[in-house]
């Protein structure tokens, strides 16, 4: 009869057709006119994702990650000191960029792109990979027994993120 009848029992649910959009069916129903707008409960998203060594794979803790599109940005966050994931949820359809940036300026920016639909839910992984920028390191280096300086020394540096490409 194209009149919600709420006395008849009808909601947005049960009868769309009358009133409308039904949200917190856990389906994006852009087909019956949901969208992120009128029914972010639905139509949201989960970004989720890691931040890598573009040349070992391995993961980058302590990376701040911003995702962003031309209408909004989310974060930045930082992946934290154990582990290298980041995550934005309640994110709506666009076209995402998710930049990765070094504090400590080792690795390069990273850049990784995702696109997220109209009606497309669930959870979207980005892998964000990072090169390997620079390591200087500048010391002298001494005799223990004296405490003089010993030129011409072959000195080793490693450490447990950067092993032995920082030497």
């Amino acid at each position: 009869n194209f009149r919600c009848d709420s006395a008849e029992g009808e909601t947005a649910c049960n009868c769309p057709q009358d009133c409308g959009v039904c949200c917190q069916d856990t389906v994006c129903r852009h087909d019956k006119g949901e969208s992120f707008a009128n029914c972010p409960s639905d139509c949201a998203v989960l970004i989720e994702g890691a931040v890598i060594d573009a040349e070992t794979q391995q993961p980058l803790p302590g990376m701040d990650v911003t995702c962003f599109s031309r209408e909004r940005s989310f974060g930045p966050t930082n992946t934290g000191p154990l582990n290298n994931r980041f995550s934005y949820s309640n994110v709506p359809e666009a076209i995402y960029t998710c930049m990765a940036s070094d504090p400590t300026g080792v690795y390069a920016n990273g850049l990784a792109n995702v696109t997220l639909f109209p009606g497309q839910t669930g959870n979207h992984t980005v892998i964000i990979p990072m090169a390997f920028q620079h390591c200087a390191i500048m010391g002298v280096t001494y005799n223990m027994q004296t405490d003089e300086a010993v030129g011409g020394a072959d000195v080793v540096c490693t450490t447990p993120t950067l092993g032995p490409r920082c030497s």
